[in-house]
């Protein structure tokens, strides 16, 4: 199923649950392959939608055990209603992450995890990969 397709889902209630060490995705409790279109830029993309999250509009369900967002104090009143909702930015977030995973699209080099330079709340952890 797309991305676009899955988002759709989501935004119209559906739930979903990710398993990054499982490498798994689950729509309305059934399991979903994801189809990406792979971005010119992967790590970019990485960014970009960390960013999204990480700025999101926070919701009930909106919690992630893989990254974390700011608190809603912590972001401006503008933020608060052009942000998009939290819960869609995390699917969004890690629906990228597990196809990264699934097609094994990161480089850890020697180390067991990966952490960026640009915003070190995002780190990604080898064992998720393989």
């Amino acid at each position: 199923m797309k991305i676009n397709e899955i988002i759709r889902l989501i935004e119209n209630g559906s739930a979903y649950r990710i398993n990054f060490e499982n490498k798994t995705f689950k729509l309305d409790r059934q399991l979903v392959t994801v189809e990406f279109d792979h971005p010119d830029d992967v790590k970019q993309t990485l960014l970009d939608y960390f960013e999204n999250y990480k700025t999101s509009t926070p919701s009930s369900r909106s919690n992630s055990k893989y990254f974390f967002a700011l608190e809603e104090h912590d972001l401006s009143t503008k933020q608060l209603i052009d942000n998009e909702v939290r819960y869609i930015a995390r699917a969004r977030l890690e629906l990228y992450v597990l196809w990264l995973i699934i097609n094994k699209l990161w480089d850890f080099g020697d180390k067991w995890y990966w952490q960026s330079e640009v915003d070190p709340k995002l780190v990604l952890f080898k064992k998720w990969f393989d």
